[in-house]
């Protein structure tokens, strides 16, 4: 296939995701109806924090205190695009990923939350010690600051076909940038843990609830126009050639 088919695909492609394409949900989890988990605990025994501490629902509750060491994590996983999962080889490209958050004297805490992209390089945004809110991806760029105790809702989009990032908090968005390395989304993962080895603060916590990862799902209409397309490149491109052969 020519740079130039190639091109012309993508760009089709990009337009149907950055428009009008509809998003399958493809994990909701929320603590109040979490009998049977849809994540895989990849480290520690995140648990559920009872109705009013401090959400008014149940919710995730991210603590150090028992983990092993060296970083003591608490974390939870997501399969998207990876084995085990039952979205693996599916032709999503474009992903938003929205939760709500709050922490309990993380400030001044020898502790960090990540919310990591597995894209297959990892981007994270950071909840930090400091109060400061920062995205990692290639560089460490300070988005905002939170506070012990406030509520935020946070949205994440990843574009594989644009290759963007964009965070949001609370429905204004703070980032917006390239993701270069972002070819595939193979998980995504909610880590609480030590900011550096073996120093841990167990009276910090993080509450995490309503979970949803969507995906864009290309519409049939746009698949087709792009098949159209590339039998009309090819056309071209053989009687410029004056060839018929393949």
């Amino acid at each position: 296939m020519s740079r130039y088919l190639s091109a012309v695909l993508s760009l089709l492609l990009t337009s149907s995701f950055a428009t009008a394409a509809p998003l399958a949900p493809l994990y909701n989890e929320n603590a109040d109806a979490v009998a049977s988990p849809t994540y895989l605990t990849n480290f520690g025994n995140v648990g559920i924090a009872p109705a009013g501490s401090p959400f008014p629902t149940k919710s995730f509750e991210f603590n150090t205190q028992g983990n092993p060491e060296s970083f003591f994590y608490d974390q939870i996983k997501f399969l998207v695009d990876d084995v085990g999962s039952p979205y693996a080889g599916t032709p999503y490209k474009q992903f938003q990923i929205s939760f709500d958050l709050l922490t309990k004297q993380l400030i001044g805490s020898a502790n960090l939350f990540n919310i990591l992209l597995d894209a297959p390089g990892v981007a994270a945004l950071r909840f930090e010690n400091t109060g400061a809110v920062v995205v990692q991806n290639f560089t460490y760029t300070t988005v905002g600051q939170h506070a012990d105790l406030a509520a935020r809702h946070v949205d994440l989009a990843l574009d594989l076909n644009l290759k963007r990032l964009s965070v949001a908090l609370d429905g204004q968005e703070v980032y917006n940038a390239a993701a270069n390395s972002a070819t595939q989304l193979r998980s995504v993962r909610f880590s609480f843990g030590a900011l550096s080895t073996d120093v841990v603060s167990d009276n910090a916590f993080v509450y995490v609830d309503n979970i949803q990862i969507s995906a864009a799902v290309p519409e049939p209409s746009t698949m087709a126009l792009a098949a159209c397309v590339a039998l009309a490149c090819i056309a071209r491109r053989r009687s410029s050639s004056g060839s018929l052969a393949p």
